[in-house]
């Protein structure tokens, strides 16, 4: 019943983008979904924590197994966030200018997952991961795990480790991205995040009035 409610909803706000099949509304099948009520408690969180991070991980696996052929790269967004003029044209450039193909991970804000692009060949790769840990642990620490997995060598310091992993996941600056819903999906949760990297500025455009004409 929410699902239809929003979808309803978008339809009638955006009729355009849904009939040229710019805007899709996607819903898992409840079956998707393991029990809730049986997952272990981790990292001392309660259980309804757990049963918000695990249900968050599903989500974007299923996201991601849908989206994989819809394009060359893959982005991950909210609908909490402003964004900086000219962002698209900035991230696909920035993609296309990088030296090696080798890069995982291309990030646009430093908060948890949003503004992260990835390569649409690599989601199979990444929801399989996820997949196999997604009652363990939130999606950024499991992204985290991926790029140890591919690259780190235990034999060597966490140094290298770093310094590896930094040839799969680019950082951009300043950041194009900023958190501004305060409200989490997870029942009375604040989520007061900023990024620091996003800079100063205005979060709505100012528009030049016209003059005003006067009538004797």
């Amino acid at each position: 019943q929410y699902t239809s409610a929003v979808t309803e909803n978008i339809k009638a706000l955006f009729p355009t983008e849904i009939h040229s099949g710019l805007l899709e509304v996607i819903s898992p099948s409840p079956n998707f979904y393991p029990d809730f009520s049986r997952l272990r408690e981790s990292f001392g969180d309660p259980k309804e924590r757990v049963r918000w991070r695990t249900k968050q991980n599903l989500d974007y696996c299923f996201l991601m197994m849908y989206a994989q052929s819809k394009g060359i790269y893959y982005v991950q967004l909210e609908d909490d966030i402003v964004a900086k003029p000219n962002y698209l044209s900035t991230m696909k450039n920035f993609a296309l200018q990088q030296p090696s193909e080798d890069w995982m991970i291309l990030e646009f804000s430093q908060l948890g997952f949003i503004g992260k692009m990835f390569k649409s060949l690599d989601l199979s790769l990444i929801v399989e991961f996820i997949l196999m840990f997604y009652r363990d642990k939130p999606i950024d620490w499991l992204l985290d795990h991926i790029l140890w997995v591919k690259v780190c060598n235990p034999e060597k310091d966490a140094k290298h480790c770093d310094r590896q992993k930094a040839n799969l996941r680019i950082r951009f600056k300043p950041s194009l991205f900023q958190h501004v819903g305060t409200h989490s999906s997870l029942a009375g949760k604040i989520q007061k995040l900023k990024d620091k990297d996003f800079g100063k500025q205005a979060l709505r455009k100012e528009h030049v009035n016209p003059p005003a004409e006067w009538e004797h």
